[in-house]
């Protein structure tokens, strides 16, 4: 009788880990995908600079 209530405490305790975890790792990977969203939206703002630096340039505005 102990064994099985020990075996239930251990179960118990394993899926509280568990829950709490799985929290932290939908968490985790909402952040990753804020970041990587923020990353393509850099990437295309750094490209549309470029084109505002080229076209300054062509016109004879130096943007150094």
């Amino acid at each position: 009788m102990q064994v099985v209530f020990i075996m239930l405490c251990s179960l118990c305790i394993l899926w509280a880990f568990e829950m709490r975890y799985k929290e932290s790792i939908e968490k985790l990977s909402k952040a990753v995908d804020d970041i990587e969203t923020l990353k393509d939206e850099l990437s295309s703002t750094n490209k549309q600079l470029k084109v505002v630096s080229q076209r300054l340039n062509d016109i004879g505005i130096s943007t150094s």
